[in-house]
């Protein structure tokens, strides 16, 4: 959330200042964030993906949202991400 929001935040060049941003559901309620990520295959270790979907729907900017983000491993997660310098690899 900081990284899109918070200027201060180290992360805010590659989030929020690309114009990535949070869905209004898991914004205002984290509840509805924890919820969905249990329903959509939360586990230990992985991470939250927004690029995969955004990038196959032409989502641009790219939007952490129910139907942007799934959970995938940390190595898929780095080779994919848009703020990478190893983006695509």
């Amino acid at each position: 959330m900081n990284r899109c929001y918070d200027p201060s935040n180290s992360g805010y060049q590659w989030y929020g200042a690309k114009g990535v941003s949070v869905h209004p559901a898991w914004k205002g309620n984290p509840e509805a964030f924890v919820e969905w990520s249990l329903v959509n295959g939360w586990a230990p270790g992985l991470h939250i993906d927004k690029d995969i979907l955004c990038k196959a729907k032409e989502i641009s900017p790219h939007i952490y949202s129910p139907e942007t983000c799934q959970w995938v491993p940390a190595k898929v997660n780095v080779a994919t991400a848009t703020n990478r310098d190893n983006y695509g690899r």
